[in-house]
């Protein structure tokens, strides 16, 4: 009689999505380092290349609004120029670095 209460939907993890708009030459790719779990200062997360100047980076597991700071690479190797960007778990945000 007395039951237990399961709890049947998974808990998904927060995603954030940075999308970056540039075009870093056939067979490069990109890559985004940062301050929050999972992402790292040492070793950057493949970003997915959606056109000739679009590369989608889905990062599962930022806190929702909690603050990071992030930079894309090309190849893992060449960092973007200027200072680091900053934006929140659970956000979609658009940047066009320089290189």
């Amino acid at each position: 009689m007395g039951g237990q209460t399961i709890d049947i939907y998974p808990a998904f993890p927060t995603l954030t999505t940075i999308r970056v708009h540039k075009d870093v030459g056939y067979g490069n790719k990109v890559t985004i380092r940062g301050s929050a779990a999972p992402l790292s200062w040492t070793a950057g997360q493949d970003c997915a290349n959606r056109a000739s100047d679009l590369w989608v980076c889905t990062v599962a597991g930022i806190p929702s609004g909690t603050s990071f700071q992030y930079k894309p690479l090309i190849n893992d190797t060449t960092w973007s120029q200027g200072g680091d960007y900053t934006t929140t778990g659970g956000s979609t945000v658009d940047i066009t670095p320089t290189f």
